[in-house]
């Protein structure tokens, strides 16, 4: 399998677990949100910012930036800046995700802590490969 196809493959995979997972957060029933005796996100301010970066024009834009970065990659396979733009991103992308494990792990659900998880390994992946594929071989 070449390197782009791996690159893009990965991007692609883990925007779709990205997807399923706040799409899976959000049908519980926003419990994941709940705090102590059902108190809501709402009395809870500190809270709230972990709401805000997963409310649904977010996840539509970070799913459609990923989906035009793969893109990009698919077209331009060797451009180095491109390259460059893609491994912060997906380590910033990870980073959330790894948020997001933490968020999950302080609210006992251990599913969705497990697939935020993956998510922050199919990001790294997508870094990893973009940081140590030969630049001949993404063509």
């Amino acid at each position: 399998m070449s390197a782009r196809v791996a690159l893009v493959g990965l991007l692609v995979v883990a925007t779709a677990a990205f997807v399923v997972g706040t799409s899976i957060e959000r049908s519980s029933g926003g419990e994941a949100h709940a705090g102590p005796a059902g108190e809501s996100a709402e009395r809870h301010p500190e809270e709230s910012g972990h709401e805000d970066l997963e409310s649904t024009p977010l996840v539509v834009a970070a799913a459609a930036f990923a989906l035009v970065v793969a893109f990009a990659v698919w077209q331009r396979p060797g451009a180095r800046r491109l390259l460059l733009f893609v491994l912060v991103a997906m380590v910033a992308f990870a980073v959330l995700d790894m948020r997001e494990v933490a968020h999950q792990v302080d609210e006992h659900d251990t599913g969705l802590a497990v697939l935020a998880a993956l998510v922050a390994g199919l990001h790294l992946a997508v870094a990893a490969v973009a940081l140590l594929a030969p630049r001949d071989s993404l063509a």
